[in-house]
């Protein structure tokens, strides 16, 4: 009863809140000043109105903002709008200038809408301006500028300013002496951490005499000397790969290259030759193709010379001194004397006879004349082709079942001279003939030396039944000179299958009405057998019937109803009825077709109309009609328009008639019947006259239809609530009471007459009620004022973490008209935690943030701004102030853990997900800085395919990318995973994912024997009759592992029983009861062998016969007669 009256007194407070809050034109409500605009409210009244400024900040917008577009920014306001309607628009960069449409404003509202992602590189600042003029034109205001900052984002990372940087350093250098600067710049804004960039040597080669040889400056790039040990002489120059990171050095990553030439220090006496030339290697690894001709240059020896280059002490010459082997001619090469280049010289090379030659290569300085070095040169001849691949067998027959797509027709394996492994020794296939439809594909095996054919399309044994294939072997290079291609045909000779009955059509219509007789006959659906070579019976049955309707004749297809048929029944969807039948063949092992019976219900009349409300609510003094709706669960033509009839009393104190449609009735009280409950009976009719009596319980109370009809339009839905509380007559008259008084002080006329509703002791008047009740009432509006303000809308003041400053930075100001203002500033950052974070200057209204922002640690500060004149009389009402801070890219992804434990049976299918791994990133998610991508970087091991797994980029979700899983041979993966930010452009974090393959049964147990004899003595029970060993390849002690045996077949069934063994793999027969040599001296038993779980794919299982002779017993004699 309390919950009602609380539902009703909620709804008042509704109600009254809707009637009230009509005030007087140009009368302003403290919420429509705070509700967003940042100015300071109206001054007192009274007071002679001076204007009050905003200064607008730069609006900041990040780039590469995700949409929707277009999104609102800003709304510009005119005061005007109360006393005309305004029209606003814009001008500037990004309107009606280039680029064009990039801003727009809704020229009602005045709000200011970007229409695409902004791009700061391509423009970091638009200067617009803002109008306002009245629709009729009398009244416009003048042009307000609005800047727009486009905030940067990390999308640019470092580039190198050249790619290599070269440099020298002497070799005399001391540590720390710097030589060289690399550099690099990065499009994003300098005045953030998206373009601080920090360099660092990631590697050095040669790595001697020690790998730390040089240091750079990671801030200048300057490259210095880091350790002794400089020597021209034995490492002349040095390759040093730079790195280059945004963020200070933990953002985007560009790699570089700096070449340094470490010069001579004059540590070498002049015009002495002491110094032999050396071979820069030794020995020196060179190849040349077999096709080569003469005159091909394939590689080049270099030796150096510690003395001065100027002089013929350093000027080297060289020679071949030997050939090995000297085959097919001691003079196959020749080498250039002055740059060491080696040219193949005569015809002959031969990779299959020769594979490798080394030569003996001699050094002189001096032009040839002086000291002498000698080192090798080994050269490897490579493979061009010069063998065709040949098919082993040029004629073959298979056989293929027809309808398999994806079926192995014939593995065609082919040889090749030529280097394995290498593309000249790697065969390719084509059909040149006889593929005439398409049938047939034809695909390089794994160990690429064999052609596989496969179906790629249905055979049909009763189309065609045999194909002569004509297929060509080649290799993925060309033959180095013309070669004869080998061929083979392949005849496919297609085998019948046997194909499922067709039903035709596949979806048969018919129309019946519903009510047909049980037996009736529908109609004959009947099915076609495709296999025109076989001879079979086709049988019919009944698949789905969801509602049992229907039977079918099983040799002839005759479809008849077998219970009685409902159009209305939820079976039903649209007036029709499926069912679907079998038809089966009676092939050694059956085929199945399916046709579907669609079944149009017509409709019958067979049900009659229902009234939906069972219970009215009326008064009984002047009541108002109630309106009663009328359904009939048939269709058009037995349904409405209906008709009613009272019955037996209710005629005496109602009316009843049908409304308009004829799909309602109007039932109105005529007598003034007690408070009470009554039943009125009504008799529905419909179009056809098929009726039914429907009950209504008629709530009858003290009251009049005016009354309840108020409640209805002003306190629906708490009327039904209130209703159940006329009874209770003090809780009425108190809630009827304050909605009286509501009511009044609203304007609208009294719903009761004064002293209408008596409680149950004496007489209550409700202006007793409510005579003292005070009339809620609105201030009044500032009279004679009229405002000509332009009104700003601000939005939250943006403002990038990490900014490296300088501090206090300026964010925004505020302004007063009033003279000697004082302004102050409270909330959360200035005189609440962290406090002193933002300050404002008390005398010009600039609002300065201290230090760098952190959005991680906090994304929005809301502060008040307070102003007071300096005589204290005048006090403006605060002014909330909302700071949103930008997100920048300064957050790394994290594995939520590391390692990711996962598993995967290894008879998965390509496609199937089995594990997640998840990173977060505590960037802004509404931002490309927190949206990670994912890769698999490395697969550990990688066979038996380097990418048996892919990542979904997106959630995370591993999936089986390759078949052979095999958990006997590779029983575990580890995968190293990537997270990047920025859609996978950003940073970078790595974790690993170790996979499990988990057995799945793909090895069958197999009996060690598949026949044992066995004898056993007769009468004993229990007796171990013989021990069944099996082998299984699966993982020992699993499930897939452990076997089970059953006995199959016996001659005489239940002598025996067959147990499992305590090794799992050994299955044991004993006697279960007493065997008779009288009655059956021998027992053949078939046992097979499982496993305790399925089969992870179809496997032939293992079977052993067992002959079990029974031995003689010598069994005492029986004899009947006493002794």
């Amino acid at each position: 009863m309390i919950l009602y009256l609380l539902l009703a007194f909620l709804q008042i407070g509704t109600i009254f809140g809707d009637l009230s809050t009509h005030a007087e034109e140009g009368k302003t409500t403290h919420a429509e000043e705070a509700g967003g605009v940042q100015e300071f409210t109206e001054s007192l009244a009274g007071l002679k109105r001076r204007k009050r400024e905003w200064v607008i900040p730069p609006i900041f917008f990040p780039e590469n903002y995700r949409g929707p577009f277009p999104n609102e920014m800003v709304q510009i306001k005119s005061s005007h709008a109360k006393e005309t309607k305004m029209i606003f628009s814009i001008t500037g960069e990004g309107a009606d200038k280039p680029p064009v449409g990039l801003f727009t404003i809704n020229k009602t509202t005045g709000w200011l809408s970007v229409t695409k992602a902004l791009d700061r590189e391509t423009k970091d600042k638009y200067v617009l301006q803002a109008h306002s003029i009245a629709a009729d034109g009398e009244v416009k205001e003048g042009p307000m500028e609005i800047i727009l900052c486009v905030i940067d984002q990390n999308d640019n990372m470092p580039i190198f300013t050249q790619n290599p940087f070269l440099g020298s350093v002497p070799e005399a250098s001391l540590k720390e002496f710097e030589f060289m600067t690399v550099t690099a710049t990065d499009g994003d804004d300098p005045e953030t951490d998206n373009a601080d960039i920090r360099y660092s040597i990631i590697s050095q080669d040669p790595p001697q005499p020690d790998p730390n040889m040089f240091i750079i400056n990671s801030i200048t790039g300057g490259i210095r000397v880091n350790s002794d040990g400089l020597d021209r002489e034995n490492y002349p120059e040095y390759t040093l790969l730079i790195k280059a990171a945004d963020l200070a050095g933990n953002g985007l990553v560009s790699t570089g290259t700096a070449v340094i030439t470490v010069t001579d220090s004059n540590d070498h006496a002049p015009h002495k030759n002491d110094n032999k030339p050396i071979f820069t290697q030794n020995p020196f690894l060179g190849s040349v193709p077999e096709a080569s001709t003469r005159g091909f240059e394939f590689m080049t020896v270099t030796a150096t010379d510690a003395d001065d280059p100027e002089t013929d002490h350093a000027d080297v010459r060289y020679s071949i001194i030997s050939q090995t082997p000297p085959l097919p001619d001691p003079n196959m090469f020749i080498i250039n004397s002055i740059t060491g280049g080696i040219r193949v010289n005569s015809d002959g090379l031969d990779r299959e006879n020769y594979p490798e030659y080394t030569l003996l290569i001699q050094a002189a300085d001096l032009a040839g004349n002086g000291l002498i070095s000698t080192g090798t040169a080994v050269i490897t001849v490579t493979d061009s082709n010069d063998n065709a691949p040949k098919f082993e067998k040029t004629l073959y027959t298979t056989s293929v079942p027809e309808n398999k797509v994806g079926a192995v027709v014939v593995k065609l394996p082919v040889t090749d001279g030529d280097e394995p492994q290498s593309p000249a020794w790697i065969a390719k296939f084509r059909i040149i003939s006889g593929n005439n439809g398409g049938f047939f594909s034809i695909s390089t095996g794994p160990n690429k030396q064999e052609g596989i054919i496969t179906t790629v399309k249905t055979l049909d044994f009763e189309q065609n039944n045999k194909y002569t294939l004509l297929v060509i072997a080649e290799n993925e290079v060309p033959f180095a000179n013309p070669l004869q291609t080998s061929t083979a045909t392949v005849i496919v000779n297609v085998q019948d299958v046997n194909e499922a009955p067709v039903f035709d059509p596949v979806e048969q219509i018919i129309s019946k009405p519903e009510d047909l007789e049980v037996g009736t006959e529908l109609t004959v659906y009947t099915a076609t057998d495709p296999d025109t070579a076989r001879t079979q019976t086709v049988t019919y049955g009944v698949g789905t019937d969801p509602a049992g309707w229907v039977s079918v004749d099983r040799d002839t297809g005759l479809i008849r109803v077998k219970s009685s048929m409902d159009r209305e029944s939820p079976f039903v969807k649209d007036g029709k009825y499926k069912v679907l039948i079998l038809a089966v063949d009676d092939d050694q092992v059956p085929a199945t077709g399916t046709g579907t019976l669609v079944i149009e219900l017509g409709d019958v009349n067979d049900n009659a109309p229902v009234i939906e409300e069972r219970v009215a609510i009326v008064c009984n003094k002047y009541p108002a009609p109630i309106l009663l709706s009328v359904t009939d669960k048939d269709g058009p033509g037995f349904a409405a328009p209906f008709t009613v009839e009272l019955q037996g009393e209710s005629r005496i104190h109602w009316t009843a008639r049908m409304n308009e449609t004829g799909t309602g009735i109007i039932l109105t009280l005529n007598s003034a019947l007690k408070q009470g409950e009554y039943n009125v009976v009504l008799r529905v009719f419909d179009s056809t006259l098929l009726f039914q009596d429907n009950t209504i319980q008629a709530s009858v109370h003290d009251c009049t239809g005016e009354e309840l009809q108020y409640m209805n339009n002003y306190f629906s839905p708490a009327v039904h609530h209130f209703s159940l509380l006329l009874d209770n007559k003090m809780i009425c008259c108190i809630l009827l009471a304050l909605l009286q008084v509501l009511a009044t002080e609203s304007g609208l006329p009294p719903f009761l007459d004064h002293g209408s509703l008596k409680a149950e002791e004496g007489t209550l008047h409700l202006a007793e009620l409510y005579q003292d009740v005070s009339a809620l009432e609105f201030p009044e509006s500032y009279k004679g004022l009229r405002r000509r303000k332009r009104e700003w809308v601000i939005p939250p003041i943006a403002f990038p973490e990490n900014h490296r400053g300088p501090f206090p930075k300026e964010i925004g100001q505020i302004r007063s008209a009033f003279k000697e203002v004082i302004y102050s500033i409270t909330g959360e950052g200035a005189d609440q935690p962290p406090v002193g974070l933002f300050t404002i200057n008390k005398n010009t209204g600039w609002l300065s943030v201290t230090k760098a922002l952190d959005r991680e640690t906090k994304h929005k500060y809301v502060i008040q701004a307070h102003a007071v004149e300096a005589d204290g009389e005048l006090k403006e009402e605060p002014m909330e102030m909302v700071i949103i801070v930008i997100d920048l890219n300064d957050n790394k992804p994290i594995f939520t853990q590391n390692p990711f434990l996962g598993s995967v049976p290894e008879s998965s299918t390509i496609g199937v997900e089995f594990m997640t791994v998840t990173a977060t990133d505590e960037d802004d998610p509404e931002t490309d800085n927190a949206e990670v991508r994912y890769s698999i970087i490395s697969q550990d091991p990688p066979q038996p395919s380097p990418n048996m797994f892919i990542i979904n980029s997106t959630s995370g979700g591993i999936r089986v990318n390759s078949d052979g899983l095999d958990r006997e041979n590779y029983p575990e993966y580890t995968l190293l995973i990537q997270a990047a930010d920025m859609m996978g452009n950003g940073l970078v974090t790595t974790g690993t994912a170790v996979i499990t393959v988990t057995v799945s049964n793909d090895h069958a147990p197999k009996f060690e024997q598949n026949s044992y004899t066995v004898s056993v003595p007769e009468n004993k029970v229990g007796a171990v009759v013989v021990k069944l060993p099996v082998t299984d390849g699966d993982e020992p002690q699993s499930p897939a592992w452990m076997t089970k045996f059953r006995i199959i077949s016996e001659e005489s069934e239940g002598f025996f029983n067959v147990s499992t063994g305590p090794n799992q793999q050994e299955g044991i027969i004993t006697t279960a009861k007493p065997l008779n040599f009288e009655d059956n001296s021998k027992h053949t038993l078939l046992v097979v062998v499982e496993n305790d779980v399925v089969f992870g794919k179809p496997l032939p299982t293992s079977t052993a016969t067992v002959i079990v002779n029974v031995e003689d017993i010598n069994d005492d004699p029986v004899d009947g007669s006493p002794l």
